[in-house]
């Protein structure tokens, strides 16, 4: 109830889940820039937010293992990349999480 009664905050945390999911389309247009195919904004956003889906699909695997990679290669195949170009950029997404994760295990322990 109290989220609803500051529509500023909503609209606050919505623009920056947004403005991450747009700066994981970025990271998808620069690994593809990087590997010499380049892509559309357009091609990015789809393949971001397909494999987005599946990650939030697969909730219940720990850590969505195999199945953002999945969802990469399916969202891949959609606009036209081949599988292998799909999988770097799978490893590249989980290099990121284990950037960001590992320290934080680390420093936890």
């Amino acid at each position: 109830m109290r989220l609803h009664q500051q529509p500023g905050a909503l609209a606050a945390a919505g623009l920056l889940h947004f403005g991450s999911w747009l700066l994981g389309a970025g990271e998808i247009w620069l690994i593809l820039a990087a590997l010499g195919h380049p892509a559309s904004a357009a091609k990015c956003v789809i393949i971001e937010s397909l494999s987005m889906v599946g990650r939030s699909a697969g909730f219940f695997v720990p850590g969505a293992l195999g199945v953002q990679e999945v969802a990469l290669v399916l969202a891949g195949k959609l606009v036209g990349l081949s599988v292998e170009t799909a999988i770097v950029i799978a490893i590249f997404k989980r290099l990121g999480d284990g950037a960001v994760g590992v320290p934080g295990l680390l420093h936890w322990q």
